[in-house]
């Protein structure tokens, strides 16, 4: 197996399976075929009901789904590392991870996107806008870090870096495995592809509507500043420059 679409799921009802329609459909029609990829849906707390309909409908496009138990719905960062240390024990070779509002054109996206380094396809848009914009052209642009949580990269990255750190609860994990790949000498880059947002696959849960608090996103950038020991009063737009010029990748940087 080569690419892992690894899926954090937060959502417990049916906008989430009308998601997976629409993400399979879309496999489908770019030419995706099961030995080549393979969605893995990572549930928050789910029910065993809720996991059952999955087998059954999706058995033969999906290999499994794996239920983290976190009763608040807000470990964003430990359900995306379960799916990618499940997808790298089945020797997956690369990885995407995509968020539950994240709507794929018809188009070999995954192919497109996936690169040497840590890779973020750009979000242009709500769905409505999906039938009047015009493809993009695939450049890649280099980036000290980006914010949007959907990614891809290659196993070395992994192999390399680590996941995400799952101290992070509310924002600045994307930001924070940016700094790491850049420190280990991977390119970070934003791919110009279409990738829109679908705010009706959403429920209420937090992780899914992103509706955390400024004091949730104030512990992470806390915990970001901490971890990388970076100058108060420094803005945090500056913080990913500042770690590249003082720091240097170090084995026990590895997040496992």
């Amino acid at each position: 197996m080569s690419h892992f679409i690894v899926v954090p799921v937060a959502n417990t009802n049916d906008r989430c399976k009308g998601w997976l329609d629409d993400l399979l459909t879309s496999l489908r029609a770019g030419g995706y075929y099961k030995k080549d990829y393979r969605v893995l849906l990572c549930y928050d707390n789910c029910s065993m009901e809720f996991q059952q309909y999955f087998f059954d409908k999706y058995q033969g496009d999906m290999i499994a789904a794996l239920n983290n138990q976190n009763p608040e719905n807000l470990n964003f960062c430990k359900n995306v590392n379960t799916g990618l240390r499940q997808a790298f024990a089945m020797d997956a070779k690369h990885f995407t991870v995509l968020n539950m509002d994240t709507v794929l054109p018809k188009e070999s996206v995954f192919k497109h996107v996936a690169g040497e380094g840590l890779s973020f396809p750009t979000p242009v848009g709500d769905i409505k806008d999906l039938q009047k914009t015009k493809p993009k052209d695939l450049t890649r642009t280099p980036v000290l870090k980006y914010s949007g949580f959907c990614m891809s990269f290659p196993r070395k990255l992994v192999e390399t870096i680590g996941v995400l750190d799952e101290r992070f609860v509310a924002g600045f994990e994307d930001d924070e495995i940016s700094a790491r790949a850049g420190l280990a000498g991977f390119p970070v880059e934003v791919v110009n592809i279409n990738v829109f947002h679908d705010q009706s696959h959403r429920d209420e849960h937090p992780s899914s509507t992103g509706a955390y608090s400024m004091a949730d996103l104030g512990v992470g950038l806390g915990i970001y500043r901490r971890k990388w020991s970076i100058p108060a009063g420094m803005a945090h737009e500056d913080f990913n420059k500042w770690i590249l010029e003082n720091h240097t990748f170090r084995p026990e940087l590895v997040c496992l």
